[in-house]
Protein backbone atom coordinates (compact mmCIF):
# COMPACT_ATOMS: atom_id res chain seq x y z
CA UNK A 1 0.00 0.00 0.00
CA UNK A 2 1.04 3.61 -0.67
CA UNK A 3 1.23 6.14 1.54
CA UNK A 4 -1.93 8.71 1.49
CA UNK A 5 -2.68 9.80 4.72
CA UNK A 6 -0.70 12.19 6.86
CA UNK A 7 -1.50 13.74 10.31
CA UNK A 8 0.60 16.87 9.85
CA UNK A 9 2.49 19.36 12.71
CA UNK A 10 1.80 22.76 11.87
CA UNK A 11 5.04 25.07 13.57
CA UNK A 12 7.98 23.79 12.00
CA UNK A 13 6.60 21.73 9.73
CA UNK A 14 4.67 23.69 7.37
CA UNK A 15 5.38 27.19 8.79
CA UNK A 16 7.57 29.36 10.82
CA UNK A 17 5.66 32.26 12.30
CA UNK A 18 3.58 33.97 9.48
CA UNK A 19 6.20 32.37 6.81
CA UNK A 20 4.77 29.24 4.74
CA UNK A 21 7.47 27.02 3.64
CA UNK A 22 7.49 26.88 0.05
CA UNK A 23 7.33 23.40 -0.56
CA UNK A 24 3.96 22.68 1.41
CA UNK A 25 1.14 23.58 -1.09
CA UNK A 26 3.12 21.54 -3.83
CA UNK A 27 2.88 18.68 -0.93
CA UNK A 28 -0.46 18.83 0.02
CA UNK A 29 -1.44 18.64 -3.82
CA UNK A 30 0.45 16.23 -4.23
CA UNK A 31 -1.36 14.31 -1.59
CA UNK A 32 -4.67 15.40 -2.95
CA UNK A 33 -3.74 14.12 -6.53
CA UNK A 34 -3.37 10.47 -5.18
CA UNK A 35 -6.35 10.72 -3.37
CA UNK A 36 -5.16 10.54 0.14
CA UNK A 37 -6.07 13.21 2.91
CA UNK A 38 -4.48 15.22 4.98
CA UNK A 39 -4.94 16.76 9.07
CA UNK A 40 -2.93 19.31 11.11
CA UNK A 41 -2.40 18.72 14.53
CA UNK A 42 -0.52 21.09 17.21
CA UNK A 43 0.37 20.67 20.69
CA UNK A 44 0.03 24.47 20.85
CA UNK A 45 -2.70 25.03 22.99
CA UNK A 46 -2.29 28.95 23.30
CA UNK A 47 -4.85 29.68 19.99
CA UNK A 48 -8.05 27.81 18.59
CA UNK A 49 -8.73 25.82 16.15
CA UNK A 50 -10.73 28.49 14.44
CA UNK A 51 -7.62 30.68 15.10
CA UNK A 52 -5.46 28.32 13.31
CA UNK A 53 -7.82 28.11 10.00
CA UNK A 54 -8.09 31.74 9.93
CA UNK A 55 -4.06 31.48 10.16
CA UNK A 56 -3.58 28.65 7.52
CA UNK A 57 -6.27 30.74 4.99
CA UNK A 58 -4.05 33.88 5.14
CA UNK A 59 -1.03 31.63 4.19
CA UNK A 60 -3.39 29.82 1.35
CA UNK A 61 -4.57 26.97 2.90
CA UNK A 62 -8.33 26.56 2.79
CA UNK A 63 -9.62 23.84 5.58
CA UNK A 64 -12.52 23.67 8.08
CA UNK A 65 -11.82 23.40 11.77
CA UNK A 66 -12.75 19.81 11.37
CA UNK A 67 -9.12 19.38 9.65
CA UNK A 68 -7.12 21.15 12.68
CA UNK A 69 -7.00 19.17 16.52
CA UNK A 70 -5.24 21.31 19.05
CA UNK A 71 -4.44 19.16 22.70
CA UNK A 72 -7.20 21.66 23.94
CA UNK A 73 -9.35 19.32 22.50
CA UNK A 74 -8.14 16.12 24.37
CA UNK A 75 -7.35 18.03 27.35
CA UNK A 76 -11.33 19.38 27.39
CA UNK A 77 -12.62 15.84 26.30
CA UNK A 78 -10.68 14.16 29.29
CA UNK A 79 -11.98 16.80 31.95
CA UNK A 80 -15.38 16.40 31.09
CA UNK A 81 -15.20 13.02 31.12
CA UNK A 82 -13.97 13.02 34.77
CA UNK A 83 -15.99 15.08 36.50
CA UNK A 84 -13.37 18.09 36.67
CA UNK A 85 -15.60 21.06 35.87
CA UNK A 86 -13.93 23.63 38.36
CA UNK A 87 -10.38 24.79 36.93
CA UNK A 88 -7.63 27.07 37.64
CA UNK A 89 -6.22 27.94 34.17
CA UNK A 90 -2.93 28.33 33.45
CA UNK A 91 -3.52 29.91 29.89
CA UNK A 92 -4.57 32.26 27.63
CA UNK A 93 -7.86 33.86 27.17
CA UNK A 94 -8.36 32.23 24.23
CA UNK A 95 -8.07 29.16 25.88
CA UNK A 96 -9.94 30.40 28.90
CA UNK A 97 -12.75 30.93 26.16
CA UNK A 98 -13.18 27.19 25.12
CA UNK A 99 -12.99 26.08 28.46
CA UNK A 100 -16.06 28.28 29.18
CA UNK A 101 -17.65 27.55 25.77
CA UNK A 102 -17.31 23.74 26.93
CA UNK A 103 -19.46 24.64 30.09
CA UNK A 104 -16.26 24.45 32.67
CA UNK A 105 -15.73 27.40 35.39
CA UNK A 106 -12.52 29.18 35.84
CA UNK A 107 -12.33 28.96 39.37
CA UNK A 108 -9.33 31.11 41.22
CA UNK A 109 -10.51 30.44 45.12
CA UNK A 110 -11.46 26.55 45.18
CA UNK A 111 -10.86 24.52 41.80
CA UNK A 112 -11.31 21.24 41.22
CA UNK A 113 -8.13 21.03 39.17
CA UNK A 114 -5.16 23.59 37.68
CA UNK A 115 -4.72 23.05 33.88
CA UNK A 116 -1.82 24.51 32.45
CA UNK A 117 -1.04 25.69 28.83
CA UNK A 118 1.28 27.69 26.39
CA UNK A 119 0.75 31.07 28.45
CA UNK A 120 1.52 33.53 25.89
CA UNK A 121 0.53 35.93 29.16
CA UNK A 122 1.94 34.37 31.94
CA UNK A 123 2.83 35.97 34.90
CA UNK A 124 4.77 35.28 38.31
CA UNK A 125 1.40 35.62 40.25
CA UNK A 126 -0.36 32.64 37.84
CA UNK A 127 2.64 30.80 38.88
CA UNK A 128 2.45 31.24 42.69
CA UNK A 129 -1.00 30.41 42.29
CA UNK A 130 -0.99 27.03 40.69
CA UNK A 131 1.69 26.07 42.75
CA UNK A 132 -0.17 27.18 46.47
CA UNK A 133 -3.29 24.68 44.55
CA UNK A 134 -1.28 21.67 43.91
CA UNK A 135 1.04 21.77 46.86
CA UNK A 136 -2.65 21.64 48.83
CA UNK A 137 -3.56 18.91 47.26
CA UNK A 138 -5.19 19.71 43.87
CA UNK A 139 -4.59 17.83 40.84
CA UNK A 140 -2.77 19.21 38.10
CA UNK A 141 -2.59 18.73 33.65
CA UNK A 142 -0.84 19.88 30.61
CA UNK A 143 -2.30 20.67 27.72
CA UNK A 144 1.13 19.29 26.01
CA UNK A 145 4.94 18.36 26.83
CA UNK A 146 6.55 20.69 24.38
CA UNK A 147 9.50 22.62 26.20
CA UNK A 148 9.75 24.65 23.29
CA UNK A 149 8.16 26.58 20.83
CA UNK A 150 10.19 27.68 17.44
CA UNK A 151 9.39 30.95 16.17
CA UNK A 152 11.48 33.42 13.75
CA UNK A 153 13.28 34.78 16.23
CA UNK A 154 14.08 31.35 18.21
CA UNK A 155 12.82 29.23 20.41
CA UNK A 156 10.94 30.40 23.31
CA UNK A 157 9.48 28.57 26.14
CA UNK A 158 6.40 26.30 25.58
CA UNK A 159 3.92 24.48 27.83
CA UNK A 160 6.43 21.83 28.96
CA UNK A 161 8.84 24.84 30.15
CA UNK A 162 6.27 26.18 32.51
CA UNK A 163 5.41 22.62 33.74
CA UNK A 164 8.48 21.81 34.22
CA UNK A 165 8.99 25.12 36.87
CA UNK A 166 5.93 24.24 38.60
CA UNK A 167 7.13 20.60 39.18
CA UNK A 168 10.04 21.85 40.70
CA UNK A 169 8.68 24.37 42.97
CA UNK A 170 6.18 22.20 44.30
CA UNK A 171 7.68 18.01 44.01
CA UNK A 172 4.37 16.97 42.29
CA UNK A 173 4.40 15.55 38.51
CA UNK A 174 1.03 16.79 36.31
CA UNK A 175 -1.20 13.98 36.21
CA UNK A 176 -1.68 13.44 33.10
CA UNK A 177 -0.34 15.69 30.33
CA UNK A 178 -1.96 15.48 27.08
CA UNK A 179 -1.47 16.42 23.31
CA UNK A 180 1.25 14.80 21.23
CA UNK A 181 2.32 12.28 21.69
CA UNK A 182 -0.40 10.50 23.89
CA UNK A 183 -2.40 7.46 21.96
CA UNK A 184 -5.10 9.27 22.81
CA UNK A 185 -4.55 11.98 20.54
CA UNK A 186 -3.53 10.00 17.64
CA UNK A 187 -6.77 8.41 17.97
CA UNK A 188 -8.43 11.52 17.78
CA UNK A 189 -6.42 12.33 14.61
CA UNK A 190 -7.26 8.89 12.70
CA UNK A 191 -11.03 8.94 13.67
CA UNK A 192 -11.41 12.27 11.69
CA UNK A 193 -8.93 11.36 8.85
CA UNK A 194 -10.31 8.04 8.37
CA UNK A 195 -6.92 5.68 6.83
CA UNK A 196 -5.33 2.54 7.78
CA UNK A 197 -2.70 2.65 10.24
CA UNK A 198 -0.15 1.49 7.27
CA UNK A 199 -0.98 4.48 4.65
CA UNK A 200 -0.92 7.11 7.85
CA UNK A 201 2.11 9.10 8.30
CA UNK A 202 2.84 11.27 10.99
CA UNK A 203 4.90 14.20 9.53
CA UNK A 204 6.69 16.45 12.25
CA UNK A 205 9.87 18.41 13.38
CA UNK A 206 10.19 16.73 17.26
CA UNK A 207 11.36 13.80 17.91
CA UNK A 208 9.28 13.19 21.42
CA UNK A 209 6.73 14.61 20.39
CA UNK A 210 5.54 13.42 16.65
CA UNK A 211 7.54 11.05 16.14
CA UNK A 212 7.26 9.52 19.51
CA UNK A 213 3.66 9.25 19.13
CA UNK A 214 3.72 8.03 15.78
CA UNK A 215 6.45 4.52 17.14
CA UNK A 216 3.52 4.36 19.96
CA UNK A 217 0.44 3.93 17.71
CA UNK A 218 2.27 2.17 15.05
CA UNK A 219 1.99 4.72 12.32
CA UNK A 220 4.91 5.80 10.27
CA UNK A 221 7.42 8.32 11.49
CA UNK A 222 8.07 11.35 8.92
CA UNK A 223 10.88 13.72 10.45
CA UNK A 224 11.25 16.69 8.98
CA UNK A 225 14.48 18.99 9.55
CA UNK A 226 12.71 22.76 9.02
CA UNK A 227 11.93 22.69 12.98
CA UNK A 228 13.31 21.92 16.51
CA UNK A 229 15.20 18.65 15.50
CA UNK A 230 18.40 17.66 13.66
CA UNK A 231 20.43 15.54 12.23
CA UNK A 232 22.31 15.05 15.01
CA UNK A 233 19.33 14.09 17.46
CA UNK A 234 17.76 11.86 15.28
CA UNK A 235 20.94 9.93 15.06
CA UNK A 236 21.04 9.93 18.87
CA UNK A 237 17.22 8.98 19.05
CA UNK A 238 16.74 5.73 20.25
CA UNK A 239 13.95 4.09 17.71
CA UNK A 240 15.75 6.34 14.66
CA UNK A 241 15.60 2.76 12.97
CA UNK A 242 12.05 3.36 12.63
CA UNK A 243 11.53 6.91 11.42
CA UNK A 244 12.29 8.37 7.79
CA UNK A 245 14.37 11.88 7.71
CA UNK A 246 13.34 14.46 4.91
CA UNK A 247 14.78 17.67 4.69
CA UNK A 248 10.98 19.21 4.00
CA UNK A 249 7.31 18.52 2.75
CA UNK A 250 8.58 18.95 -0.61
CA UNK A 251 11.13 16.10 -0.65
CA UNK A 252 8.15 14.04 0.95
CA UNK A 253 6.11 14.65 -2.33
CA UNK A 254 8.80 14.05 -4.49
CA UNK A 255 9.48 10.44 -3.11
CA UNK A 256 6.41 8.89 -2.38
CA UNK A 257 3.59 10.49 -3.60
Amino acid sequence: MGMKYFILDMDGTIYLGDRLFPDVLFFLERVRKVGGDYIFLTNNSSKSSRDYVEKLGRLGIEVGEERVLVSTHQAIEYLARVGLRKVYLVGTDILAEQLLDADFQLESASPECVLVGFDLTLTYAKLERACYFIQRGCPWFGTHPDKVCPTERGSIPDCGSICACIEAATGVPPARVFGKPSRGMAQMALERLGGSLEQTAVVGDRLYTDMEMALRCGLHGFLVLTGESTLEDWRGYPGRDRVRVWRNLGEIAESIL
